[in-house]
């Protein structure tokens, strides 16, 4: 059983279910919170227990195609478990093996399906089950997906004690549970569900549409019950198919399950329908027209169909028409009449009077908002001629008018500007409303946090005569300012960023901060490699995986990367130093070491333990490394060899902050150990592969 799953590319790649038998139960689901289980384990991924249920020889397989990372014997709480890395960059791991299947190793190459091991009790395990774990999804996606026939035990702690607590991550794992499964008999068993197919919709009058449901789940019920919240709105047939009707409103369609029975389970999804009335309106309910002069009628249609019919209440009367508008040129006329145009269209009327006159006036203007110190100019016409107007305004301290109509805004306040003409020996008079408005400036943000390295552009909103925009930075020492409003950080500091126009200010406080040493550390991950000076010589290196330790526990995390020499009989692991400083990532040096996979640090000493033997005299060395001063240096070092090659003797030597090795006595050497390299005070780190998904983790 397969299902297909969107990794973070936008790639579907392919996954089955991680054991081969159809005998299986749930035994727990972990959701992990601060390093700190909900149950047994502790983990940086979700995780899945997979009991076998009383079966033997459980097989174990591979999820999907990938290569075998690692294979561990009998390490760690996990015993021995595989960690399997996938084609799309993502890990799975398989634990408490009984044993490992033929053949693998790490860098085998396996594919979906295949075995890879036997389900087992190995390591920190109460019995047979296998604790799986996906770095690049959740396992309860294959669990909903893959297997509707399992049953969950859900321990009791992970409802009633942690389930009550402010934990959205364990809030998130009931309501899973609850949304998915039914409890019966002391097992969650999956409960089936029914999707409705489509989104809310919206209908005019009349209009039909239709849904469809899907059913999923445990019981292999096929029926499906459909009603309307209310049927004066939408009505809906026994196959999903809706239909508006004339009154306008909203009905909630809803699907049950119904059992074979024929009763309704309780299991159900809706959707909402909302139901309009079609309208059709015109951008004039009247207008006057003299001759030569053009008109053009819009119709604004709201309903299934934008189609629209114009007629006249002359059908003589000439106009063209194109799709929803209408356009009319006034004729030359003995005698002043009035046209009536309709546009109906599903089914509703809209309708413009037009009155045709013999001698057409008009003013190109009837309403204006101006900012104080704008013009604008106003126009009458006499039959499409420009005509000698007399003007006034009633407020000349808000807006005044020239013998020309050119209107001039003083201070903010309404008036109206009159002009009147005279034709055929009478006169006509026209107004403009005119609102002057204070000049004004706006910026896009008043105040804003911007890290070195970034730039922020500020946009202005500019209401007045001019546009010009001019910028000042209060420190340029901090922030400064281009004459676009680009904002470019020099130093961590707050500074005031002015724009004015107009003779009016606006301001924007900038705070620029130093980034935080996780978006230095991704960002420099990010680039897949990175450059060191070794002696002189520039080396590149690929940052394939890492490790974040505060070495020297002063709240700023140091970065391990690791590279491995594997061209040894005994890999050498390069562990590469990096901190941040000054806002950058600086290189603090490297240690080499052999035998460990991880990184192993005192936290008693404030230092990494790296480890060796030599080939030839043979022998075996223990190191302890500082962070003193942004440089990783020599703080401890213990050594036992043969004298010789051809000596069974074995001297010992030890070294303290660089210093020359001192040969010592094997109690000396004994009580160095003891003291500075006593297991108990060394903890171990894993390192994490460099993909997206654990940048993500790790740094957000």
């Amino acid at each position: 059983m397969s299902a297909v799953v969107s990794a973070d590319d936008g790639v579907a790649y392919d996954y089955c279910w991680p054991v081969e038998t159809a005998n299986y139960q749930i035994n727990a689901l972990y959701y992990y919170k601060d390093g700190s289980a909900h149950s047994c384990h502790f983990s940086s991924f979700n995780g899945i227990d997979v009991g076998n249920n009383g079966e033997t020889d459980v097989h174990v397989v591979a999820i999907t195609d990938g290569v075998i990372e690692h294979v561990y014997q009998l390490e760690s709480s996990f015993g021995n478990y595989i960690i399997l890395k996938h084609d799309d960059g993502t890990e799975s791991y398989y634990c408490h093996l009984a044993s490992f299947a033929a053949g693998i190793a790490e860098g085998v190459r396996v594919s979906k399906g295949q075995m890879i091991g036997i389900m087992g009790t190995s390591g920190n395990s109460s019995g047979i089950h296998l604790h799986f774990e996906w770095s690049g999804g959740d396992p309860y996606d294959l669990v909903y997906k893959e297997r509707f026939m399992g049953q969950i035990i859900l321990e009791q702690n992970v409802r009633s004690n942690n389930a009550s607590k402010s934990d959205s991550a364990c809030k998130k794992l009931v309501s899973w549970i609850d949304k998915y499964y039914v409890l019966s008999s002391g097992y969650y068993h999956c409960a089936n569900r029914v999707t409705i197919q489509g989104s809310d919709l919206q209908l005019y009058y009349g209009q039909t549409d239709g849904y469809a449901a899907v059913i999923t789940g445990f019981y292999d019920y096929t029926h499906i019950r459909w009603s309307s919240s209310d049927e004066s709105v939408v009505k809906v047939d026994e196959n999903g198919a809706v239909k508006a009707e004339e009154k306008e409103g909203t009905a909630v369609i809803t699907a049950y399950l119904v059992d074979d029975d024929g009763n309704v389970t309780g299991v159900s999804d809706s959707r909402t329908i909302t139901v309009k009335a079609p309208s059709v309106e015109l951008n004039y309910s009247s207008y006057t027209l003299g001759p030569n002069e053009t008109v053009t009628l819009e119709a604004d249609v709201q309903g299934p169909s934008e189609e629209v019919t114009w007629t006249c209440s002359d059908p003589l009367f000439q106009h063209e028409t194109t799709g929803s508008t209408l356009t009319i040129t006034g004729p030359l006329l003995l005698s002043d009449s009035t046209k009536t145009i309709y546009a109906e269209a599903n089914g509703v009327t809209a309708a413009c009077e037009v009155k045709l006159t013999r001698t057409a006036t008009s003013i190109n203007l009837t309403s204006k908002t101006l900012y104080v110190g704008q013009t604008s100019t106003l126009k009458i016409k006499v039959n499409g001629q420009a005509a000698t107007a007399t003007w006034k305004s009633t407020n000349s301290k808000v807006a005044s008018v020239s013998s020309s109509g050119k209107v001039t805004a003083k201070k903010a306040g309404t008036v109206t500007v009159k002009g009147t003409v005279t034709v055929g020996g009478s006169s006509k008079t026209f107004s403009c409303k005119v609102t002057v408005k204070k000049s004004s400036i706006t910026l896009n943000y008043k105040s804003k946090a911007v890290y070195i390295g970034n730039k922020l552009t500020l946009k202005a909103t500019v209401k007045g005569k001019s546009q010009n925009v001019t910028w000042k930075t209060s420190n340029k020492k901090v922030a400064k300012v281009s004459s676009k409003g680009v904002v470019t950080p020099v130093k961590a500091g707050v500074v005031t960023i002015t724009a004015t126009a107009n003779g009016k200010k606006a301001t924007c406080k900038i705070t620029v901060k130093n980034k935080s040493y996780k978006t230095l550390y991704k960002e420099f991950l990010q680039k897949g490699t990175f450059k060191y000076n070794n002696s002189g010589y520039v080396r590149t290196v690929s940052a394939k995986s890492y490790c974040v330790l505060d070495i020297n526990q002063d709240g700023t995390p140091e970065l391990i990367v690791k590279s491995v020499d594997a061209s040894l009989a005994f890999p050498v692991v390069t562990q590469y130093v990096f901190t941040v400083y000054n806002n950058k990532v600086v290189y603090c040096g490297n240690v080499d070491t052999r035998g460990y996979a991880n990184v192993q640090y005192s936290k008693k000493y404030k230092a990494l333990l790296t480890s060796g033997w030599f080939n030839g005299t043979g022998g075996q060395y223990v190191r302890l490394h500082t962070l003193k001063n942004r440089k990783v240096s020599e703080y401890k070092y213990a050594m036992s060899c043969y004298a010789s090659t051809t000596s069974q003797v074995i001297v010992y030597y030890v070294a303290t902050s660089g210093g020359s090795n001192v040969k010592v006595s094997k109690s000396e050497y004994d009580k160095t150990i003891s003291t500075y390299f006593k297991k108990s005070d060394i903890k171990s780190y894993k390192f994490k592969n460099n993909t997206a998904a654990n940048l993500k983790k790790s740094f957000g």
